[in-house]
């Protein structure tokens, strides 16, 4: 995939040794937070920022269970079918949908070498998106309801114990 896309934008997260009242830790155990925030490492999640704001990292929960919890990115705008709303995903899915925007432009493939070449891209870079959600009403209310809160740090508390 690094041969067909940039890098995405670093984004720089404060670091916190301590976590502030009305916020929680999350793990993060996958790469589709890359490169804002590495597999094994804490964020700093304020859980009464529960609305979506675009271009923010939030956890986001899909189930009961820690396990079905991940770390998103909330997007806004048209996605796949064109359909305007609210959607969260992967931070990654920046970098494979410049990927394959590359990918879609070269004449050398098959449609069929193309399609192959974007699925194993999706997962060497752990893509993935939910959505489009509305932007008032019971779509609206889900999303929000799913929203643990806004990452808005790293934690790494002294003596490196979390």
């Amino acid at each position: 995939m690094n041969a067909l896309a940039p890098a995405p934008e670093y984004r720089a997260l404060m670091l916190f040794d301590r976590l502030p009242a009305g916020c929680i830790s999350f793990q993060c155990k996958d790469v589709g937070s890359m490169p804002h925030v590495r597999p094994g490492e804490f964020v700093v999640v304020d859980t009464a920022v529960r609305t979506p704001i675009a271009g923010e990292l939030f956890v986001i929960k899909f189930g009961p269970e820690l396990g079905h919890h991940r770390i998103c990115m909330v997007r806004r705008g048209a996605g796949f079918g064109r359909v305007d709303g609210w959607r969260v995903g992967a931070v990654t899915n920046d970098l494979l949908s410049a990927g394959y925007q590359k990918l879609r432009s070269r004449t050398d493939l098959t449609q069929v070498e193309k399609n192959i070449l974007h699925i194993q891209a999706h997962n060497a870079v752990g893509a993935w998106t939910e959505g489009p959600y509305d932007d008032t009403g019971k779509s609206y209310e889900h999303l929000c309801s799913c929203l643990v809160g806004q990452v808005i740090g790293l934690y790494q508390p002294k003596g490196g114990a979390t």
